[in-house]
């Protein structure tokens, strides 16, 4: 099985940390709400610099260590005739989707992964969709030229007309 790119990692990084900009703003009104004079406002404040205390920690945890354990797990393996895909850290997701399957394969690049020069591929079947994230732009065109051509090469050998 080979891992992705190591910018994923990076790129999940700097995503979440966008995400912390948020819950950092929230703790710092709360913080505000805290110093008010009015009791109640006083009241509200150290509910919230609590709650959004503990979900900082929490978040910046998710930020900042939980993309070396992504990383870690997230594998694929391209055959002649599949792709296998695993992923999660928690909640582990493993699927084989065989090309003879595959309707539609297309990339996807938001602007952080054309900064980073990385692509999502997206395979969709009859039963579903399914993403593989994390690929450099060459491996992510290489494989999509492998696929197409092992899926036209399936469909003539399925027509005879080889």
């Amino acid at each position: 099985m080979k891992n992705i790119s190591k910018k994923a990692k990076t790129l999940w990084i700097i995503r979440r940390t966008l995400g912390t900009v948020f819950f950092i703003a929230a703790l710092v009104v709360a913080v505000a709400l805290l110093l008010a004079n009015d009791p109640t406002l006083a009241l509200v404040g150290t509910i919230l610099t609590i709650v959004f205390g503990f979900i900082d920690i929490l978040w910046l945890f998710y930020a900042y260590i939980f993309p070396n354990f992504e990383y870690k797990n997230y594998q694929y393996k391209l055959t002649e005739t599949e792709l296998y895909v695993k992923h999660g850290v928690i909640f582990k997701t493993s699927f084989v989707i065989p090309f003879v399957q595959i309707q539609d394969i297309c990339s996807h690049q938001g602007p952080f992964e054309q900064l980073f020069k990385i692509k999502r591929i997206e395979l969709s079947t009859a039963g579903s969709n399914h993403d593989l994230e994390g690929l450099d732009n060459e491996t992510a065109d290489e494989m999509i030229m492998i696929i197409k051509n092992a899926v036209n090469n399936l469909v003539k050998r399925e027509q005879g007309i080889e």
